[in-house]
């Protein structure tokens, strides 16, 4: 830092002196003034005219030695910090991929855990047709295993909600399970259930998951068909999952870091 201090004031007293006047500058003035045809009751008046333009003469010289050490470039390894691109600001408003300008018919809440007495309802609607996809039967007291394939729900029971729509854990002999449902004013209702060993067979809030599809799928700015695209992504494409499920336009939605919304249908491994 002294180094390029002293460079600094280096440069300064060079441009100073480059643009200094010369010493006999008052001198050589009132000789002129002498040479003059100028009349003596004059010479007084025309004498600081002319000293006046002198000083006004040097400290434009002055100036523009400053102006051109300010314009020159930084020297290496000391380059004039700039504002990053998280800094900037925009003039213009932009839509977020999250939908959070677009206006939509029911608020989208935030994905929370589900309560004990949601558990319950949620269980008791979406257990019967998860066996029943599944094709097997309901463990009752006993725990899936070896010659045990049956449909059970761990304890503590888990499950997930979103908007008008939630999700809970069961087990299958060898794999856990995700039973998915949509809520309205008739109470619970099964959509569908997927079990798996690892994480990108079906969706969850805060895992990754991969879009299952034959060509892409569309993400929206808010769940439901009618809400503006804003990207279509081929199938095999891993995402992020941040909310949901939300239900809209008779389809679960859910929302993907930094692409929209996505119905249900795209995210759930093939049966």
């Amino acid at each position: 830092m002294n180094a390029l201090e002293d460079r600094v004031r280096a440069q300064l007293l060079a441009e100073r002196q480059a643009a200094a006047p010369p010493p006999d500058l008052e001198a050589q003035l009132l000789y002129a003034l002498h040479r003059s045809e100028v009349p003596a009751r004059r010479a007084g008046i025309f004498r600081q005219v002319v000293l006046a333009a002198a000083v006004v003469g040097f400290a434009s010289l002055v100036a523009f030695g400053f102006s051109r050490l300010q314009s020159r470039p930084a020297p290496a390894g000391h380059a004039i910090p700039t504002a990053s691109a998280s800094e900037s600001t925009s003039a213009t408003p932009t839509v977020s991929a999250s939908g959070s300008v677009s206006p939509s018919a029911t608020a989208i809440a935030a994905a929370r855990p589900a309560t004990a007495d949601e558990l319950t309802a949620m269980v008791g609607a979406g257990k019967p047709g998860a066996e029943r996809d599944l094709g097997i039967r309901d463990c009752g007291s006993s725990q899936p295993g070896p010659g045990n394939d049956c449909f059970a729900v761990p304890s503590p029971k888990r499950g997930t909600i979103g908007t008008e729509a939630g999700y809970f854990l069961g087990a299958r002999f060898g794999s856990g399970c995700w039973v998915y449902l949509y809520h309205d004013s008739g109470g619970w209702h099964y959509v569908n259930v997927r079990c798996g060993q690892a994480t990108g067979y079906a969706p969850t809030v805060g895992a990754d998951d991969q879009v299952y599809v034959t060509g892409c799928a569309n993400t929206r700015t808010t769940p439901g068909l009618g809400s503006p695209v804003v990207d279509c992504l081929p199938n095999g494409t891993v995402v992020h999952l941040t909310n949901g499920p939300a239900y809209s336009d008779g389809k679960l939605w859910w929302r993907l870091q930094g692409h929209g919304w996505m119905a249900h249908d795209f995210l759930i491994s093939p049966a």
